[in-house]
């Protein structure tokens, strides 16, 4: 993403961007990633903050979560569809 861009504002901006986006899709270890690149490219900079600041809660959410349980029951073998479905869209 950064390639396209010449300024370090920009390259900056575009990485940090970049790394919201993996956040939100849940690609937490490409986000880490790409945060810590921000802070180890552009130290000292606002954007280097910001990616700190989500660094920080990602690392905070790996170390407290727990792993969810992989038992398959009956009850998650089923779909449920609702009443209301007609199978038209």
């Amino acid at each position: 993403v950064d390639a396209t861009y010449d300024f370090d504002t920009w390259r900056a901006l575009a990485l940090l961007q970049a790394a919201k986006c993996h956040e939100q899709l849940n690609h937490r270890a490409l986000a880490v990633r790409t945060f810590r690149r921000v802070v180890t490219e552009f130290p000292g900079t606002e954007w280097a903050e910001q990616a700190s600041t989500h660094l920080s809660r990602l690392v905070a959410y790996r170390n407290h979560q727990r792993p969810q349980s992989t038992r398959v029951t009956e009850q998650s073998k089923t779909k449920t569809i609702p009443a209301t479905y007609s199978g038209k869209r």
